[in-house]
């Protein structure tokens, strides 16, 4: 009944007043307090029934009492929610069941709710979903068949050092390898790091990242020297591209609890920072439930790839083709020319097939494009 908050039970009294009085309708009273006709009429019957104490507000149902019980969840709830405030209700009813196996636990929806009246998190707006397309989907069936790679955005700490990680997670067990500290955003640090994770975890089948500095550039297919490295190694390169259904969401999502649990706030100094970025990543393998993973930490599921680096030769293309050395900058010469192939491929021989008046350019048994020999100074004709 859509009463007026101030002085609730007067209204009552003056819409049963005048309903007696009869100089109104039912239906123009209705309209003037905001009520339906029906509760016009039940506020008549209280008060010719009983006067004007049956007019007072009633509580329906049974009445809601805060019992020692729940308060005492509660009060667990609230405790732990302090040391991971990322979690929900579903990671905190899971934490519950760990550490109080024989007692009865409160729901899941109970839990969300003590969240929601303490102010831990805010309603989740309704969003709109989006209508069914033609996506591509990347089938994930084990570990190590995909590593997405990305940088979390620079940070500082209190002292005013500038921090950026480079954060490498395996897709289907949610693993975590590397949460490593970089100078700058350099091929020569993300080669270092990947040298290391494939000497202790094994190669993957494909690695996933964002079209930024150093994983994609502007020559053929994106290479640059990283990605270009990774295939040699026999992975395989994917770029996120919205348009094929190819993203970096849960590698995103993950971001976010990062930036929750690790950098809110910051530490004091780079050391302690570091200590705490290493022990988050600990905790989030070891001891943190997925949902994804039926409320299970990812450690329980990741494994170490079998495939080993393999070792890189010098590429041998056919003796009847043109084969030259990229230079610097990522330029040849040819026919007393200079063409530009891509940065991604200096100091690496390519080879081109003869097509007059135009040539095929390879790189192993990947097609870079072709170059027309007529012009002097001619770029790379991507391949379509």
């Amino acid at each position: 009944m859509p009463w007026k908050k101030q002085n609730e039970a007067q209204q009552r009294l003056d819409l049963a007043l005048q309903m007696v009085r009869g100089r109104k309708s039912v239906t123009e009273l209705s309209k003037q307090f905001g009520v339906s006709r029906k509760t016009a009429y039940r506020c008549l019957s209280l008060f010719e029934r009983a006067g004007k104490e049956g007019l007072d507000l009633r509580q329906r149902g049974r009445p809601k009492r805060s019992s020692q019980l729940q308060q005492k969840w509660c009060g667990r709830v609230m405790m732990f929610r302090k040391a991971r405030p990322s979690w929900g209700a579903r990671k905190l009813r899971w934490w519950l069941a760990q550490n109080y196996p024989n007692e009865p636990l409160p729901a899941r929806r109970t839990i969300q709710r003590w969240l929601l009246v303490c102010g831990c998190v805010r309603p989740r707006r309704r969003r709109l979903r989006a209508g069914s397309g033609l996506n591509i989907k990347v089938q994930i069936a084990q570990p190590n068949d995909v590593w997405t790679f990305d940088y979390k955005g620079d940070f500082s700490t209190e002292d005013g050092v500038r921090v950026t990680v480079l954060t490498v997670r395996d897709q289907a067990s949610r693993f975590v390898l590397a949460t490593h500290r970089v100078e700058k955003l350099s091929a020569e640090a993300v080669r270092a790091l990947c040298t290391r994770l494939f000497r202790k975890y094994g190669l993957p089948r494909a690695v996933r990242t964002d079209q930024g500095v150093p994983f994609c550039g502007s020559g053929p297919y994106g290479l640059t020297n990283v990605s270009l490295w990774w295939m040699r190694l026999g992975i395989e390169v994917q770029f996120v591209q919205r348009t094929k259904g190819i993203d970096n969401n849960s590698h995103e999502q993950m971001h976010r609890v990062f930036k929750a649990e690790v950098l809110k706030p910051v530490s004091t100094n780079l050391a302690a920072q570091l200590r705490r970025i290493q022990r988050w990543r600990h905790r989030y393998n070891h001891a943190r439930p997925h949902d994804s993973l039926s409320d299970q930490p990812p450690a329980l599921f990741y494994k170490k790839s079998q495939r080993k680096m393999p070792k890189l030769h010098t590429a041998v293309y056919p003796k009847h083709w043109i084969t030259r050395r990229v230079r610097p900058h990522g330029w040849i010469k040819l026919g007393g020319s200079a063409h530009h192939i891509g940065r991604a491929f200096e100091g690496l021989i390519v080879g081109f097939k003869p097509t007059a008046p135009k040539v095929t350019i390879y790189f192993e048994k990947l097609p870079l494009g072709t170059l027309d020999l007529t012009q002097r100074r001619s770029k790379l004709i991507p391949l379509t």
